[in-house]
């Protein structure tokens, strides 16, 4: 698992796609568990909608 958090760093700084991010926040999450994961997706919450293409509600339900 933590290969794929690593591997969405590098997604995310070589070709930023809307869903890489979020993505990220995912994998941070099944790492490190889902407070870490809330954090990053908060962290997602603070840029415009159209940047990410997601909802903060999707994670938390």
């Amino acid at each position: 698992m933590m290969r794929s958090a690593t591997l969405y760093d590098v997604l995310v700084r070589l070709a930023p796609e809307p869903m890489a991010e979020p993505g990220r926040a995912v994998a941070v999450a099944m790492v490190h568990g889902p407070r870490a994961g809330l954090t990053e997706a908060d962290a997602l919450a603070d840029r415009p909608r159209a940047a990410t293409g997601w909802k903060r509600s999707a994670p938390t339900g």
